[in-house]
């Protein structure tokens, strides 16, 4: 029996981290040098907590107001954020408005304070007040909205997602794909007689925003089976075919197979390791010649491989200059230097970073270029 369940659950050693494996999965990461039980009990009761929605007296007074610090966040800026990082952070906040200042501070202030700490215990901060009001009016305006049509039917509003895919996110639908961030002072661009490329495209849930801000088309790249069939579904159900292409490949700096690991929500892209289905990779320079694109957005959330797509990107963009909605949430490297990537090829972007999530620290953190 012991060698059995060996198999199903196991620590797996990472350096200073162990990764927490279930059938095969990799679910959350601990820190060495601390109670790996309590760990673990804390982190499973912290997403039971999140799946059930527990409210209970004082708990579900306190639970209202957290920002949750995820996983992944912890394991891959910790070791980023005990260096020097003045030079990346004057960068970031450079040519930026006063909101993406107070963002990125926020993010960093509160990372530091916890990760830098040599026997991690703390898991999220009381919210400001600010934010404390941001939370109630997503609950009333968002949460609350969300209506079970049926036993494969969920609705937000006029969209429709089949049950059990992945649900309505706040930053897709309540902040509608930051389309109220555009427009920093060039007036904005006319999308309407635009392409928009959606890199990442999930369950298919920011393309059927999308689809209400263009009359072409949206291509909706997802390179993971599982998701790919649920976008299949996602634009059936929304009597969207022809409108959203569905493209089950990734986009990267070059043509070539990747290898690919789901872990939760998102997919990781790998080049070596042998695990999860094998998909093409192809570049959207590439893509937007041979399929004659005018492009007026490009979103990405490729779970840490956008550099790998800019670059591939890199003759669309300096050509075209659509809109970029950028994920810079993933990793160290994303956060502090896709913007000076972008500023480096002097286009005239001028910059915003927002944070679309009311309870998380910084998932959904967005860099957003227009000329």
């Amino acid at each position: 029996m012991k060698k059995i369940l060996k198999k199903i659950f196991y620590l797996q050693d990472e350096g200073e981290y162990k990764k927490v494996v279930f059938f095969g999965f990799g679910i959350f990461h601990i820190f060495n040098g601390s109670s790996v039980s309590g760990q673990i009990c804390r982190k499973v009761i912290r997403k039971i907590r999140a799946v059930f929605g527990f409210k209970t007296s004082h708990f579900a007074q306190k639970f209202n107001y957290e920002i949750d610090i995820y996983d992944n966040d912890l394991f891959k800026f910790r070791k980023f954020l005990s260096s020097d990082i003045k030079t990346a952070y004057l960068k970031l906040i450079e040519n930026t408005d006063d909101e993406s200042i107070r963002t990125v501070s926020l993010i960093i202030s509160r990372l530091r304070k916890s990760l830098l700490k040599q026997n991690f215990t703390k898991i999220s901060f009381e919210a400001s007040a600010q934010e404390k009001a941001q939370i109630r009016n997503i609950k009333e305006n968002f949460t609350d909205l969300i209506v079970k049509l049926s036993d494969k039917v969920i609705a937000y509003k006029q969209y429709l997602l089949p049950s059990g895919g992945g649900g309505f996110f706040e930053n897709t639908f309540y902040y509608e794909n930051f389309f109220s961030q555009p427009q920093m002072g060039g007036g904005g661009k006319n999308i309407f007689a635009k392409d928009i490329v959606d890199a990442g495209a999930f369950i298919g849930d920011s393309a059927i925003v999308f689809a209400h801000h263009t009359n072409k088309k949206i291509y909706s790249f997802e390179p993971d089976l599982k998701n790919f069939a649920v976008l299949l579904e996602t634009i059936k159900l929304n009597g969207l075919e022809g409108k959203i292409i569905p493209i089950n490949k990734a986009l990267g700096d070059k043509k070539e197979k990747l290898n690919l690991a789901a872990e939760g929500a998102g997919t990781i892209c790998f080049y070596g390791q042998e695990v999860g289905n094998q998909v093409e990779a192809v570049t959207l320079d590439d893509f937007v010649k041979e399929n004659n694109l005018e492009v007026g957005i490009i979103k990405t959330d490729i779970e840490g491989f956008e550099q790998n797509l800019l670059r591939g990107a890199e003759q669309t963009i300096k050509s075209q200059k659509p809109i970029l909605f950028i994920s810079i949430y993933h990793n160290a490297s994303d956060f502090f230097d896709i913007k000076p990537l972008i500023e480096s090829w002097n286009l005239g972007y001028k910059f915003k970073i927002r944070k679309f999530s009311s309870r998380s620290l910084i998932l959904e953190t967005m860099l957003i270029c227009e000329v």
